[in-house]
C-alpha cells in the first residue's frame, strides 16, 4: 500500500511511482523532462523495450507527445503507477489490485483510471486481460466511508 495521502501528496502537481514504491514527485512544467530522464535510466533490456514500444504505437503519429508515450510506456509496461493532481485528481495504472494500493487516495476522492499492461512476447507487445484481484471488499469499504464521512475527517480510515 501506497503511503498515506494526507502525508504526502496534496501539496505537489503530481507523480510517478516506480516498481520499488519510490514516489518520485513531478513539478508543473518538468512532467515532459521527467518521463524523458526515467527512460534514459533503465537498463539496457527495458530501453530495448522502450525502443520497439515506440515503433508499435507511435511511429508516424504526429499528435503524440513525447511526453505521452513515455509516460504510457512506463505505466503500461514497466508497471509505474501515475498520480496526477493538477486539474484532477486521477491514479493511472495498470496495477492488478489499486483499490488495496492506493486506498488511502481513493478515500480523499481520487479516482482510479485504469489502463492495460502490456508484456513483450514473441516480438510484438500483447495486451493482457485486466483483472482485479479480490477488490470488492475495498471497493465497498471506500463508497461506505466516501458516503457517511465527510472528507475532512476521512484520514482517520487511511491505512
Amino acid at each position: 500500500m501506497i503511503l498515506p495521502y494526507k502525508d504526502n501528496m496534496y501539496e505537489f502537481e503530481g507523480a510517478f511511482i516506480d516498481r520499488n514504491n519510490r514516489v518520485l514527485r513531478l513539478g508543473t512544467l518538468i512532467h515532459e523532462g521527467f518521463a524523458r530522464q526515467e527512460v534514459e535510466r533503465l537498463n539496457e533490456n527495458d530501453k530495448v523495450l522502450y525502443n520497439k514500444w515506440i515503433e508499435s504505437y507511435y511511429k508516424g503519429n504526429l499528435f503524440t507527445s513525447p511526453y505521452s508515450f513515455a509516460s504510457d510506456f512506463l505505466t503500461m509496461v514497466l508497471g509505474y503507477d501515475k498520480i496526477e493532481t493538477i486539474l484532477y485528481h486521477v491514479i493511472s495504472t495498470s496495477s492488478n489490485k489499486p483499490y488495496e494500493r492506493f486506498y488511502n487516495y481513493l478515500l480523499m476522492g481520487f479516482t482510479i483510471q485504469r489502463l492495460p499492461r502490456y508484456i513483450y512476447k514473441n516480438g510484438k507487445f500483447v495486451k493482457q486481460r485486466i483483472t482485479l484481484n479480490n477488490e470488492n471488499e475495498y471497493i465497498e469499504e471506500i463508497e461506505n466511508i466516501k458516503k457517511l464521512v465527510p472528507q475532512k475527517d476521512r484520514h482517520i480510515f487511511k491505512k
